[in-house]
């Protein structure tokens, strides 16, 4: 099925390598910008995500899904708004090719977010709907870019982050990543070098208790 996390001998986290993952996808992004300056950027208070595009019922399951790992690993308060009147803070769009196409050249899937002060305070993410297995990549690929770690890293085999392959759910150190970057000692704005014996700590905890 292709969809079984069984961690590779290449892919077996050392603190080294957790440390290396999360900084080339927390201090980095794809695209240039989000006025994160090789700083860490998260979210803080409650996120309400509201989903677009059509018959996105049948996407709710999918999407409620990423949302309760996402809202486990973070801490955060994450909820699917089911009203047009509340406010969202996070978009989550489901698109044909074609629409892709008009918002990127290469059609890609996207994760874009708004920050302020480092905080982030919007995101919208864009999933292509029509192959189910890409949809299912791309979206926890980008709802778990949206939480702040905005890089792709070819460092784990088997990875959400890691672009050659369409694996569709997190990898153990996949979910360390989230983990780490929601650890309230990290704060929004570090800097790597303001942030390294924080990580430091945290890797050598996983490690530690090693789950693998």
């Amino acid at each position: 099925m292709g969809t079984i996390i069984a961690p590779a001998r290449a892919d077996m986290p050392t603190p080294d390598r957790l440390l290396q993952q999360f900084w080339q996808i927390a201090f980095f992004s794809e695209e240039e910008g989000y006025g994160r300056a090789g700083r860490l950027i998260k979210w803080e208070g409650p996120i309400l995500a509201r989903i677009y595009g059509e018959n996105v019922r049948q996407y709710v399951p999918e999407v409620q899904a990423h949302l309760n790992d996402l809202s486990r690993l973070s801490g955060l308060s994450i909820t699917i708004l089911n009203d047009l009147t509340t406010p969202s803070n996070l978009d989550i769009w489901f698109r044909t090719e074609e629409e892709m196409r008009r918002n990127r050249p290469d059609g890609l899937c996207s994760a874009r977010v708004e920050s302020i002060n480092f905080r982030i305070v919007q995101a919208q993410v864009n999933i292509s709907r029509e192959i189910p297995e890409k949809r299912r990549h791309c979206l926890v690929e980008e709802l778990s870019q949206s939480m702040g770690l905005l890089n792709d890293s070819s460092l784990f085999r088997t990875s959400i982050f890691n672009d050659h392959n369409r694996i569709i759910r997190l990898a153990p150190w996949d979910e360390q990543m989230i983990y780490m970057l929601y650890d309230p000692r990290l704060e929004p704005g570090m800097t790597l070098d303001q942030a390294l014996p924080t990580m430091k700590s945290i890797v050598n905890g996983f490690a530690a208790r090693n789950p693998f």
